[in-house]
């Protein structure tokens, strides 16, 4: 297996072992933290070698890490320095995600006007990306958030910029809508 795939593993795994943290026993907390921490050990080793790659990989476990941990201040810092580096390395999808999940943690906080910024260039991003089932997820699970950035786009002319694919805006779509 390639490093690349290694990294990608220990990325996801990572993100997902901090996604169900909260609601983890107190036992099995510090297991997954201790998980975390070895595979972020190994993420900046290739984040060092390879930042163009890796580091905003490091940088979103950081951010997730500091917000299980109530360490906003940290949290909101390194949510900024993933999407920064995944936008600049052009990882669109990374940057996507980091954005979602920076909208997540201000959500949490009851910050919805921050929110709704990083919300906003995340569903853009899947857009961009073609990930129109995330597109559609977004939609359904944040309207209240989305739902001026939807209006706004459709009162300008459609763009490559500003298109919104008619599946996302349908939410009865069939299988061949692809």
């Amino acid at each position: 297996i390639g490093t690349l795939s290694l990294a990608i593993f220990y990325f996801y795994d990572s993100l997902v072992r901090l996604a169900v943290y909260p609601k983890a026993s107190q036992s099995q907390q510090p297991k997954l933290l201790k998980q975390v921490k070895a595979n972020q050990r190994k993420m900046k080793l290739w984040a060092k070698n390879a930042p163009m790659n890796y580091l905003h990989k490091f940088y979103l476990v950081e951010a997730e890490t500091y917000r299980i941990l109530k360490r906003g201040y940290q949290a909101e810092e390194y949510y900024d320095r993933a999407i920064e580096l995944a936008r600049n390395n052009e990882y669109i999808q990374e940057e996507a995600l980091s954005q979602e999940l920076a909208a997540k943690f201000y959500l949490q906080g009851d910050r919805e006007r921050i929110a709704s910024v990083y919300l906003k260039d995340a569903y853009d991003n899947y857009a961009r990306w073609g990930a129109l089932a995330k597109v559609r997820d977004l939609s359904k699970r944040y309207p209240q958030v989305l739902f001026s950035v939807v209006r706004s786009k459709l009162q300008q002319p459609c763009t490559t910029e500003n298109f919104i694919p008619w599946q996302t805006l349908n939410s009865s779509t069939s299988s061949t809508d692809i």
